[in-house]
């Protein structure tokens, strides 16, 4: 039986992009091409805020907004003092780890920052010069190439997309030395091969799971490949040729069009941004068969019904949190939309209706489990 998802609404943002909202309703919040997204252990969502150089955070029961990190201004100074005094050029990739530290990738910097659970900032790999360097040594020496995209292994080691270098490297969590995992090599095949002798196309997103397999988001080649422990690579979703085909079919033999970002989910079900195809698609770990979640028609609508009939545009990240909810970046439309996902709420609706205001999860997303609402 294929997975259920429920609702669509929008969490925070509109059409508009602008910086706007801090200390409010996130329903009223600006952003301006939001990218990736993640949970923190509290329940908060955080956001690359890209075009507005901040990472925002929304708490999730109270609907209110605040800049986590990022004054606004291009650049990339603010290392030793508070995140919120801190410049950034592009920041694109966000991961929280174990601890609470949250690392960002700066593309137009080519910088690894981290922000501390003090709320500090530094730089943890790159300068402001591009390049691909260091392999083996210390990370605050190495070069880095536009990095789009950053996770946090089950070890706590940093993974980078280093997507400039056609790249993914791994900072160890013990002693900050950075190598190459996959990338750089010639091995254009699909079949199983060598990491460190496949060539990558465009490797703007990476995740882990916790048997310790990478999952390498291609955007140029279409497709989801994943690094098992012993460094083989193998096709994992899409089959390289463009195109937006395969639900409910294996992930392996569906079409992907230019995806951007890939994540995996506390129980190892994977989900992938299919950036050139306005969808979210979802591999189940049990199967691998892949499905739609929402999306497949670019534009913007289907707020509070059958998130599979919904419009998205360009959308570049996609989290979950304890609950089952699903949060999407819908870039280009500026938004943060939640898909429920029904397995969760007890009932096995497909669709979920508003709580009322005095309920405890109103403030987090606004629905729950029970009746389908009234046709239009």
């Amino acid at each position: 039986m294929p997975p259920l998802f429920g609702r669509i609404d929008t969490l925070a943002g509109d059409s508009a992009r602008r910086f706007s909202g801090d200390g409010g309703d996130c329903a009223r919040a600006g952003l301006n091409r939001p990218s990736r997204c993640a949970v923190d252990a509290a329940g908060n969502l955080l956001l690359a805020d890209v075009g507005n150089r901040r990472i925002r955070l929304i708490d999730l029961i109270n609907r209110t907004t605040s800049t986590y990190a990022g004054n606004g201004e291009s650049g990339h100074g603010g290392d030793g003092g508070p995140a919120t005094a801190a410049s950034f050029g592009e920041p694109l990739g966000i991961a929280i780890a174990k601890n609470g530290d949250l690392y960002i990738s700066d593309r137009k910097h080519h910088m690894i920052r981290k922000v501390d659970v003090a709320g500090k900032a530094s730089t943890i790999a790159g300068s402001a010069t591009p390049g691909y360097s260091g392999d083996g040594g210390p990370a605050s020496q190495a070069r880095l190439n536009g990095p789009t995209d950053i996770a946090v292994d089950a070890q706590d080691g940093v993974l980078v997309a280093d997507a400039g270098s056609g790249r993914i490297r791994r900072i160890d969590g013990k002693t900050a030395v950075i190598r190459t995992l996959a990338g750089g090599g010639e091995n254009t095949d699909s079949d199983p091969v060598d990491g460190l002798r496949a060539a990558l196309l465009a490797p703007v997103s990476v995740a882990s799971d916790a048997e310790g397999n990478v999952y390498i988001c291609e955007r140029d080649g279409n497709r989801v490949r994943r690094l098992s422990p012993d460094g083989r690579l193998a096709p994992f979703a899409g089959t390289g040729v463009a195109g937006y085909s395969g639900d409910s079919r294996s992930a392996i033999a569906a079409t992907l069009r230019a995806p951007e970002h890939v994540y995996v989910d506390p129980s190892g079900n994977v989900l992938i941004a299919d950036t050139g195809n306005h969808a979210i698609r979802f591999v189940e770990r049990l199967t691998g068969l892949i499905y739609t979640v929402a999306g497949g028609r670019r534009g913007f609508r289907g707020d509070g019904r059958d998130a599979s009939a919904a419009a998205l545009d360009t959308p570049t990240g996609c989290t979950t949190d304890a609950d089952g909810y699903i949060y999407i970046a819908d870039s280009a439309n500026n938004r943060i939309r939640t898909v429920v996902s029904a397995a969760t709420e007890g009932d096995g609706s497909t669709y979920d209706e508003p709580l009322r205001d005095d309920e405890s999860r109103q403030g987090r997303r606004g629905v729950r489990g029970g009746e389908r609402p009234d046709e239009e």
